[in-house]
């Protein structure tokens, strides 16, 4: 035994190893995460920029108040501004499609997901007149939520493979 009486063991550690209070495990603590550069151009980037247009103050993010600036230069004459936003326009435009098509793909399977449970018929719901109808409108709002979050979870999956390579 101890000069205090307890018993030492499992679970019960002696009193002189055992940190004095006030005095933490890690006292330097967990390192600072330094960032990389892609993280501080991303903060840059979408750091909100304002300016005028048609006299108008507007804010944006700083990505697109360059790209606007860009055009600017380009409809003014500048060849070397055209080139550059040709280029991102190839580079952008397949990669904009695809999105749309996976957003579309993600809509309609959520759509039928949706009315498969609820037990309606899309084709019967086409085939009605545009009247706004009530059913309707709770469909597509349930199959835009099914949609976001279909596209949140993949976003998770995708962070996630990532994260592990």
């Amino acid at each position: 035994m101890t000069d205090d009486d307890r018993p030492i063991g499992y679970k019960n550690p002696p009193t002189h190893s055992q940190f004095q209070k006030g005095q933490s495990g890690n006292p330097s603590g967990r390192p600072k995460k330094v960032p990389d550069f892609l993280e501080d151009a991303a903060v840059i980037l979408n750091a909100p920029v304002t300016g005028r247009v048609n006299g108008e103050k507007i804010t944006l993010p700083a990505a697109q108040a360059m790209f606007r600036r860009m055009c600017q230069n380009a409809l003014k004459g500048d060849n070397a501004a055209l080139h550059r936003i040709i280029d991102l326009m190839l580079i952008l435009e397949p990669v904009a499609q695809q999105q749309a098509e996976q957003e579309a793909k993600l809509y309609s399977g959520a759509k039928q997901k949706l009315a498969m449970a609820l037990g309606i018929d899309l084709d019967n719901i086409d085939d009605r007149p545009e009247a706004p109808d009530p059913e309707r409108k709770k469909l597509e709002k349930q199959a835009d939520a099914m949609a976001r979050e279909e596209r949140k979870r993949l976003i998770r999956e995708a962070k996630k493979r990532q994260h592990t390579r």
